[in-house]
């Protein structure tokens, strides 16, 4: 790889790891296993997550004829759950917050086995990804720095060290994951920025919102609660764009056009619930009555 490619990897990495840490340390464990306790719910998460939205997406790649590159790229972002902007888009649009922090983490530690399985049954021959290298790199990549924030926590809590103090360690090593991220990002579209650009305006576009339309209605034959409906819906339809590109960095670099398909099929994820929230956000604004 050059040195810019390089750089693109590395910021990933430090990315991920650093989303872990600040992520697993700042939530408490009552807090990710209060919702675990309704099994119903959860394995109709499950079912959504980790069987209906790599289907439905496969099925469409399928239908569309696409190329098998593409197809690859739409395996790798519908097998990588739990994008952690989920959290914050459940508390931007008013979700059920310890719902929300339970499918972000638990997708997330899930990713290790839910990967290798999705990737292993849908890739393209032409794009391998043997189960076993991608594993050791989930090790690394997603379990090792949950694990570390806990201990993190833990530590923290026995040294006595100020609640506050630590939140904002805690969101310092957050913003640095934030920022490395925003870095590798814009190193993957400088270095292709026409093919990020073809995709997104083609039919990958289509499999994206049909996804996250079946999505958001699979959410709504869950759950009567309004909150959880919007949470269990942004935090599956908002992707692990991260650690799509992070796998695909690290292991199919040099497969032609995956990565900018991957950024942009990811992307999308991302950011229609995005805009989804804040259109919503701006119309509860608008409709509340103006103070005289």
């Amino acid at each position: 790889m050059s040195g810019i490619e390089n750089l693109y990897a590395v910021m990933l990495v430090v990315a991920l790891v650093l989303n872990g840490i600040a992520l697993a340390g700042a939530t408490p464990l009552r807090s990710f296993f209060a919702p675990l306790r309704e099994g119903r719910l959860i394995l109709g998460i499950l079912i959504l997550d980790l069987l209906v939205v790599p289907i439905v997406a496969v099925g469409l790649a399928t239908l569309l004829d696409l190329d098998e590159v593409t197809r690859a790229a739409i395996v790798i972002v519908a097998a990588a759950s739990a994008g952690p902007i989920g959290i914050a888009l459940s508390r931007i649009g008013r979700g059920d917050m310890p719902t929300a922090v339970t499918i972000v983490i638990g997708l997330g530690a899930l990713n290790l086995l839910t990967v290798p399985l999705v990737t292993g049954l849908f890739l393209p021959d032409s794009v391998p990804l043997p189960p076993a290298t991608i594993m050791t790199s989930l090790l690394g990549l997603v379990v090792a720095p949950l694990v570390a924030g806990r201990v993190f926590a833990v530590l923290t809590a026995r040294a006595r060290v100020d609640a506050q103090r630590t939140g904002r360690w805690l969101a310092v090593i957050g913003r640095s994951a934030d920022a490395s991220l925003a870095v590798a990002v814009t190193i993957a579209v400088f270095i292709d920025p026409r093919a990020t650009i073809d995709v997104v305006t083609g039919p990958v576009s289509l499999v994206a919102v049909v996804v996250m339309l079946v999505v958001t209605v699979g959410a709504r034959s869950l759950t009567r609660d309004p909150a959880r409906r919007r949470t269990i819906a942004l935090t599956i339809n908002a992707r692990s764009v991260g650690l799509a590109l992070t796998l695909t960095a690290l292991h199919l670099g040099d497969v032609p056009g995956l990565t900018s398909t991957v950024l942009a099929y990811g992307g999308l994820t991302q950011l229609v619930p995005i805009l989804i929230v804040l259109a919503a956000r701006w119309r509860r604004r608008l409709s509340e009555p103006t103070p005289r």
